[in-house]
Parts: structure tokens; sequence; C-alpha cells
């Protein structure tokens, strides 16, 4: 699936990792920026200063985030609500949408079966009648085939959005089935065995469509479509998750966030992550992804992945989606590039295979991206500019690389 090729970022196509985009800049043309507000520290606990939420707004279109992050609808343990953030932070981005964050299969770890939780029934079990439960967060996977589970879920959309747009149902995807993520296999108890993945699938796909038609009409996002390999895999798609609903998150998009830094995708999975965006957007919805480069990495590095990454966004996308970028697990989640207003305009043409590297026509430049594993040197046909105001007419694109020109 992934491959390894020395990471040899072009001196002309650099860009600045740490440098933040100016206040009110909330992307370019089809460089839509959204932002995790709800993996930040302290996320679930305290209120965003205001100053701090009208930055976050005039820099995303996008945010998801907790209901005390920017509104108050459950006072914080350490006192009083204080007033929504909400009404000035849609005065300064009108654009912006906010996500209600939910975990739409787990409850929390203070929510054991009982009293002090939910319905014993509502909770899975392993093979030994064990509760199941996350052994870092302590959290406890719910049977998403529960009914009652379901209508909890709809339920806590529409009471805690606070003047947010819609609710984001987390952990809809496969990462529950994975070895070491639960304390033991949880069993379906339709067929008493444990979960398979397209039966685990199918499950939370149905539950975010089923919470979706309960809040109507209120948009849900769904995050668990990873990325274009499991988007696309034989038997069990994660594509059906966002079949019902408003829009989808691919939170491993492009690249697995702990591999290796020159780790790339074949060309063959490079066009999957492409194409799952296109296959989105022809359903009208939009598709939020975001790369993660949590491995050990120089600062060039990381410049390299996010310009990689998001002129591969710009191949797929026709303004509808997001993107976000995410240089180390301890960067912040609402931090923001330069680069992300870099002024290309809308695109013109669908993505093509040009000159030896895949190109796309945007209204005032072009955006190339080579995902092979050997150098290319591409005749532009015109002049255009690079991200730091060179003027070239031919590009040598390195292996694994991506450009992003303008026309002025």
């Amino acid at each position: 699936m992934w491959r390894s090729a020395g990471l040899l970022a072009a001196a002309v196509l650099a860009v600045t990792v740490a440098g933040q985009a100016p206040v009110g800049a909330a992307g370019s043309g089809a460089i839509i920026p959204w932002a995790l507000q709800n993996e930040n520290p302290n996320a679930n606990t305290t209120q965003i200063p205001q100053a701090q939420a009208v930055q976050d707004a005039q820099h995303f279109n996008f945010i998801t985030a907790h209901s005390i992050a920017y509104a108050c609808s459950v006072p914080p343990p350490t006192g009083g609500c204080l007033p929504s953030r909400v009404p000035a932070m849609k005065k300064a981005n009108p654009k912006l949408k906010i996500f209600l964050y939910m975990n739409a299969t787990f409850a929390q770890s203070y929510q054991p079966p009982g009293a002090t939780g939910f319905d014993p029934t509502w909770y899975e079990k392993d093979a030994s009648g064990k509760y199941v439960r996350n052994p870092g967060s302590g959290n406890y996977l719910m049977d998403p085939t529960n009914v009652g589970w379901i209508q909890h879920d709809a339920a806590w959309c529409k009471q805690q959005l606070s003047g947010y747009d819609g609710c984001y149902l987390d952990a809809l995807g496969l990462a529950p089935l994975l070895n070491g993520y639960l304390s033991g296999m949880p069993i379906n108890n339709a067929t008493h065995k444990p979960w398979t993945k397209p039966d685990w699938l199918k499950a939370t796909a149905h539950l975010a469509a089923q919470v979706r038609s309960m809040v109507a009409p209120l948009p849900v996002y769904g995050n668990g479509l990873t990325n274009g390999t499991f988007f696309y895999q034989p038997g069990a798609p994660t594509k059906q998750i966002v079949d019902g609903l408003d829009g989808g998150i691919a939170e491993e998009w492009l690249r697995l966030s702990m591999a290796p830094v020159n780790s790339y995708p074949t060309v063959t999975v490079w066009k999957q992550n492409v194409n799952m965006i296109v296959a989105v957007e022809a359903e009208a919805k939009p598709l939020l992804v975001v790369t993660k480069l949590w491995a050990a990495a120089t600062t060039a590095q990381q410049n390299a992945w996010l310009q990689y990454s998001l002129a591969t966004f710009l191949m797929g996308t026709q303004g509808r989606s997001a993107f976000f970028f995410s240089p180390s697990s301890h960067a912040s989640r609402t931090g923001t590039f330069s680069l992300f207003n870099t002024g290309v305009g809308s695109p013109t043409a669908s993505y093509a295979f040009v000159g030896g590297v895949y190109q796309r026509s945007f209204s005032n430049g072009l955006v190339l991206v080579n995902p092979s594993g050997g150098s290319v040197t591409v005749n532009l046909g015109r002049a255009y500019y690079t991200t730091t105001r060179q003027k070239v007419t031919s590009l040598t694109m390195t292996p694994n690389s991506g450009a992003l020109l303008t026309l002025n």
C-alpha cells in the first residue's frame, strides 16, 4: 500500500509550517481550511476566550468542537456559563460552520452500565461477558445497533447544539476492531460472534443515517472514512458511512499518522485518495480531510508534506471540501498556515496526467503533483509564480512533491 522514498523538497517550493495566515483569511478559492478544535488540550472543559474564538472563525470555514468550546450549554466544573462566542464568530466569518463533537459509538469512562450511565443492554461485551472498554480512555464501546443508544445520540445532538450548525459523529469507522484498541473483541448480538468489518461498518453507517434522520434538517457529518484505501476496500468500504450523512471526515487522509516521514502512497493509492474527494463531492457533500504527520520530521520535511498534501487535495476538490494539515501530535489543531492563502482560484478542469506529473488548471494558477519516485521536469507553457514569488516557465518536480503556482 505504501512505499518509501527520499523526501527532497525543492527550494522554490518551500513554505513555512509555522507561518500563520493573516487574521481574516479563511483560505483562498478552492483552498478551504477546517480545524479540529475538539482535539486541542482542555477542549472539553474550557471555554475559548472571545478573541481566540473570533480568530478561529477568521481562519477556518469548518470547525469541529465540543459544546463548551464556543458556547456553554453545560456549565464547566470551574463555574457558570460564559456568554456564547458563536454570534461574534459568525459575524467575523459568515461562511463558518461549527459542528458539535460527539463520540457516536462510545460512552464516557464516567458512564458505566447502570444508574450513572445507561441501560446495561446498550453496552458491548466480549466473549467472556465483560464490558468492552478502550484501555487508554476507559470509555465503553456501545452496541451501534441498539435503538436506545441511537436515540441517545440524536437527543444529545439536539440538546447540546447551543448555536452550532450541526453535529459531528466520531468513531464510526473500523478503529474499534483493530488489535489493541479495546480490552477485548466485541460480540455482535445478532450473530453471537465477534464483529466482522463489513457488519460493523454497516451497523455504524445505519446508526449515522438514523441520527441524521432524527435531527433533520440539521446537518450531520461523520468520521471514519480514514483514507482512499479504506474508502474503496472490497467488502467493507468506508464510503457507506457518508452515504447517509451530509458530509464525511477522513482523519488519516493520504498517510497513516505514525508512518515514517519518508513513507508515501503508491501512485494507485494516491489516486484513491484524490478520487474519494471527487466521489463524495459528486453526492453534493463535502469531505473534510486531515493529513497527519505525527512521525519524527524536520521543519523542511513538514513543509514538503504540507505542500504535497494540499496540492493533492486540490486535485480532487471542486471547492466544496476542506483540508487540514497536522505537522505533529503536539501542534495545535487550530493552527493555520500561510500556504492556505495561495491564490490559485477555482478549478477550471479535472486533474489529468500531463508531462509526466498530475496537473490541474485553476482560474488563477496551476497545481502539480508528482506522486512517483522519480524526478520530472515540466514545461509549463507560460510563466507562473511559485509560493516564494519566483517566476518560472518550467519546474523540476522532485519525487513525491507538490507545487502551487499562480499567474500573478
